[in-house]
């Protein structure tokens, strides 16, 4: 996380309590070693259980590693034996430099602003210049050549497969388009990939396909190819997928149900509360100073199922896909992977960094 975000909800009546509260909890943090060794304990349990959970394996270990490479924003972290160093004093010393940094603050509820700025100059004290953020490590997407599968052995009957491919870099103008897209071709039970590969073709107990934006600017979207599946069936469900990468149907029926979701989502849906605040963050991280939903609900209407096609052409069809696979290599069909690329078998301690 680049950003900490501390968070103090409650009750309106108790507001000024609980921001007292919250302001000794980061000034003056409470424990001792004693709690603190039974924190790093916790932390590498949870550690050690991830390595036992496909989904974290696959999507947030593997997934990053076929991003990134080795070092990425899921390895990078502190070991174990820097863990054990750290001291009470340290840790909470790090806490109680937390708001000398530049912030903003963000405030939902029904007190007017001289109030709750009355009680941040009271409680929430903060240098009169704030000390510089420490650079942020910026990790390096990889170029997508298309000739690397990264193969997770895992003890189980089925394999779960992602295609991956590097696009562009992110654009506001992708996102009523892509949209509309991830809805019609494999976003839900009506998409043509769950219709063809699951309905249709009984190849997969579970996919979906999605031109994947990022929550950064800066950042690339991604296209993205998902299949669970019986790890005897993984040469049929990858050569059928591969054929709706490379080429997609065209439904005319799926295609007006698709801009009657999307459009019935945009009119239903309510950004309320605190998710307001929340939304304005994530629009402001994208360089965005509206809510983009807007874009959506005026232009999906207009769009025909040639623009869907073209878009599919531009951005699946001619792109080059990394293979991610887990699954129990002893089941595998090891030759189709090789097929799609240079198979290489990663271990946990590969994708997991420890």
């Amino acid at each position: 996380m680049k950003e900490p975000l501390p968070a103090c909800p409650g009750l309106s009546d108790s507001f000024e309590p609980s921001l007292k509260l919250f302001e000794s909890t980061y000034r003056e943090p409470t424990g001792d070693e004693n709690s603190l060794e039974k924190l790093v304990d916790d932390m590498l349990k949870k550690r050690e259980d991830d390595k036992l959970s496909k989904e974290t394996i696959l999507w947030s270990g593997l997934y990053s590693y076929a991003k990134y490479g080795k070092l990425n924003p899921f390895t990078n972290r502190i070991t174990e034996e820097e863990m054990r160093k750290i001291t009470f004093a340290e840790l909470t010393g790090k806490m109680k430099k937390l708001f000398n940094y530049p912030q903003r603050i963000y405030y939902y509820g029904p007190l007017g602003e001289e109030e709750v700025l009355a009680l941040l100059n009271q409680y929430h004290k903060t240098p009169s210049v704030p000390e510089a953020v420490p650079a942020a490590i910026e990790y390096k997407e990889k170029e997508t050549k298309g000739r690397e599968v990264y193969v997770v052995d895992y003890d189980m009957t089925q394999a779960e497969i992602i295609m991956l491919s590097k696009g562009e870099k992110f654009n506001n103008g992708d996102v009523p388009i892509a949209a509309l897209f991830n809805e019609y071709f494999g976003g839900g039970m009506g998409s043509i990939v769950f219709q063809d590969l699951r309905e249709s073709k009984a190849l997969a107990y579970s996919t979906f396909s999605s031109y994947s934006l990022p929550r950064e600017k800066d950042m690339s979207n991604y296209t993205i190819a998902y299949i669970g599946t019986q790890a005897d069936k993984l040469s049929d469900a990858m050569r059928e997928m591969n054929l709706l990468l490379k080429k997609m149907p065209e439904s005319q029926v799926i295609f007006d149900n698709s801009k009657n979701a999307i459009v019935k989502q945009v009119q239903t849906e309510r950004v309320t509360g605190s998710g307001i605040l929340g939304s304005f963050e994530n629009a402001k991280r994208l360089g965005r100073d509206y809510d983009i939903r807007k874009d959506i609900y005026s232009k999906v209407p207009d769009y025909t199922l040639s623009d869907l096609k073209k878009f599919h052409d531009e951005r699946f069809a001619s792109r080059n896909y990394d293979v991610l696979v887990l699954g129990d290599i002893n089941k595998l069909d090891m030759e189709t992977l090789k097929k799609y690329g240079d198979v290489k078998v990663l271990t946990l301690k590969d994708v997991f960094g420890y």
